[in-house]
């Protein structure tokens, strides 16, 4: 990108960006148990160390299960897709503990759970392993950090597929407070220890998807004990604008946000699900099989191509009049991602050609 086109998009984006807009960080003690849901755990207020938090253990039901069940305390009415969240944990093996427990301690996020039967259903986690961080074992200690994401990938199934890659390193010990940050954007995440300015462990793919949401969860693994205190949580949803992304709480115009599911990958046409899930999105029908597409309503352009939103496909702006022929040829499966933009938002960043609204597609191929 030139600097004059930098230039421009920065004052164009300043059009309607709120500079006063600024991430408000969501703050829990953890000193008692209100605002917590359990799931096969069990919490109570603690003095650990000589800091008070909360200490969790698996309930009975759950430690005697065969098969390891999700542990979990989630934050009740926090919804969390992007942003950031930090911690100070602490884990241990427990007492008559079998002899593969490391203290197992983390935090879970993009939780979704079913809220009829509360069966877990996805959710993406970092969790320590703290008895390898000193071990004289040097590929245990390779195993102190590990990314997850349930129920499809559990660590032995990345483990044995992608040796090393959701695992490192760390200085850890037992039974000591740690200080944890995850930053999460999209398909990314970052785990950082002990308020190091590098992460431990880089994560580029996150098996959530580029936009899933869901609540944040203190997660615990067999046969530990953990405490948990001072959880701080700064969500921050981002949208594709221009030639970039944005904070969604700092754009003032219009904005919708799609990340296809499995589920939407069985639409037969990518226009049948814009159609379906962008609110006032109108499809026009042409002759020839063709259509149009309107976001705020038909103008009075006499060429129907005249009041398209602009489409943008991986940051390449997409020719007037083949917007149809384009979507036709385009799979839901193989879209990560649609932002569409109304309102000033679009004439700020892409001018007269964004008059009509723009609709912003990220394949899972990305620009």
């Amino acid at each position: 990108m030139t600097r004059l086109v930098a230039a421009v998009l920065a004052g164009a984006l300043g059009a309607f960006v709120r500079d006063s807009a600024v991430a408000q960080a969501k703050r829990y003690p953890l000193e008692s148990v209100d605002d917590l849901r359990l799931h096969n755990v069990s919490a109570e207020p603690a003095t650990f160390k000589g800091k008070r938090g909360l200490r969790i253990t698996a309930t009975p039901e759950a430690a005697r299960q065969e098969v390891e069940p999700p542990m979990l305390a989630w934050i009740e009415g926090l919804d969390f897709s992007n942003g950031i969240i930090e911690a100070e944990i602490a884990g241990a093996p427990a007492s008559g503990a079998r002899a593969g427990a490391r203290g197992f301690v983390g935090i879970a996020f993009r939780l979704e759970m079913d809220n009829k039967t509360e069966g877990t259903r996805t959710y993406d986690a970092f969790y320590l392993r703290p008895t390898n961080g000193r071990a004289e074992d040097q590929e245990r200690r390779n195993h102190a950090t590990q990314y997850i994401s349930y129920p499809d990938w559990t660590w032995s199934r990345l483990r044995q597929e992608t040796p090393s890659k959701y695992e490192s390193y760390v200085d850890l010990e037992a039974d000591t407070w740690t200080k944890i940050r995850i930053e999460v954007r999209g398909e990314r995440a970052r785990l950082y220890v002990h308020d190091q300015q590098q992460p431990v462990l880089i994560v580029n793919d996150v098996k959530s998807g580029v936009s899933r949401k869901g609540a944040v969860a203190l997660w615990i693994g067999t046969g530990t004990v953990a405490h948990f205190r001072n959880l701080v949580v700064t969500p921050e949803d981002e949208v594709s604008v221009g030639y970039g992304t944005q904070s969604k709480r700092r754009v003032t115009g219009a904005v919708a946000s799609i990340s296809p599911t499995e589920a939407d990958a069985r639409v037969p046409r990518l226009v049948d699900l814009l159609e379906g899930r962008v609110p006032g999105l109108d499809v026009l029908r042409l002759p020839g099989e063709t259509y149009s597409l309107r976001i705020r309503g038909v103008g009075s352009g006499r060429d129907p191509t005249d009041d398209e939103p602009l489409l943008v496909i991986d940051d390449v702006p997409v020719s007037r009049g083949s917007l149809s022929a384009t979507l036709a040829g385009l799979a839901v499966r193989d879209v990560a991602r649609i932002d569409v933009l109304k309102d000033a938002a679009s004439t700020s960043v892409y001018g007269i050609r964004g008059a009509g609204g723009v609709i912003i597609i990220t394949t899972k191929r990305g620009p």
